[in-house]
């Protein structure tokens, strides 16, 4: 089966390229916050929160331009957002947030860049699209640079690299969701299909958000809400709206590729204002894993 035969465009290649590549630079950016909210909330409340707080802004903004949710073509498409929906939201967007508890934003937004991978694994799977031996080497090697990234070095194994493997089941899980999301962003408005994402998601987390605990002490961290708050702006309302729009025009596999230029922008601004650091080994796997990314993105044109 061939891979570029099976996308049908809607909006130019160049448009979707641009929108791509904002998409992983809003969202590296956002992985940052998102782990410090991990660390300072709990954890259900912090997801509840960000996702109706992002529904809500979207809402608002399709209201103030005068559009109306078709819900029953959402109900059309139930399957795929179903499906798009637990992959990207609820099963994969709590093992996220769950791993950004135990680890930080400057090697998640790495990690996370192992996502065209995954993309090709399900793609083999589903499709039995062929995988070359090639594409395999890069794997091997990407997953070389991972462990490097994680470890630091090859001492003992400290506790912060579980939260790094809880990261790379998450983006596995997620990589599912290009399956469905791009049937999903051809056919509903995206901003109509962030929306509906984010709602059915907070309010699937609710119920658990109030049985973890009162909301007091949630609600006294200004510090956990200002960073639920920029996650909420730089991904639920930025990244993935984008991300929803990049997929109108280009393959899954190629949007899921360019991720590998959002650490490009997002590493330094971790690194000068907020402490986060990678040492010599782990700069070197971070290299190793964008470089094979980008190799894989250009392999598969």
């Amino acid at each position: 089966m061939d891979l570029k035969n099976n996308h049908t465009p809607q909006i130019s290649r160049n448009r979707a390229l641009v929108f791509a590549v904002l998409s992983t630079c809003f969202s590296s950016i956002a992985i940052i916050y998102h782990g410090l909210a991990a660390k300072a909330l709990p954890l259900t409340q912090a997801i509840a929160t960000s996702h109706l707080l992002g529904a809500f802004i979207l809402f608002c903004v399709i209201e103030f331009r005068s559009e109306k949710v078709d819900w029953k073509n959402l109900i059309q498409f139930r399957f795929d957002f179903v499906m798009a929906l637990l992959c990207r939201f609820v099963v994969g967007g709590y093992i996220l947030w769950c791993a950004m508890k135990l680890t930080i934003g400057v090697k998640a937004m790495f990690f996370t860049k192992a996502e065209p991978y995954f993309v090709l694994m399900w793609l083999w799977f589903f499709d039995r699209v062929t995988v070359s031996r090639g594409h395999l080497f890069l794997l091997l090697i990407h997953f070389s640079g991972a462990v490097l990234l994680s470890r630091g070095g090859f001492g003992t194994f400290d506790p912060t690299q579980w939260g790094d493997m809880l990261v790379l089941l998450a983006v596995s899980i997620m990589a599912l969701s290009y399956r469905y999301s791009a049937r999903l962003s051809s056919n509903i408005p995206t901003l109509h299909l962030t929306m509906s994402m984010q709602l059915v998601s907070g309010l699937i987390f609710l119920p658990f958000a109030f049985l973890e605990g009162p909301w007091a002490g949630f609600i006294a961290n200004s510090h956990g809400w200002f960073d639920v708050f920029m996650t909420v702006i730089l991904w639920n309302l930025m990244g993935l709206p984008f991300w929803f729009v990049a997929l109108k025009g280009l393959e899954g596999w190629l949007v899921s590729a360019l991720r590998a230029l959002g650490p490009l922008l997002a590493a330094p601004i971790a690194i000068i204002f907020f402490d986060q650091s990678l040492n010599g080994v782990q700069i070197i796997g971070a290299t190793i894993v964008l470089g094979t990314s980008f190799l894989l993105a250009r392999e598969r044109r």
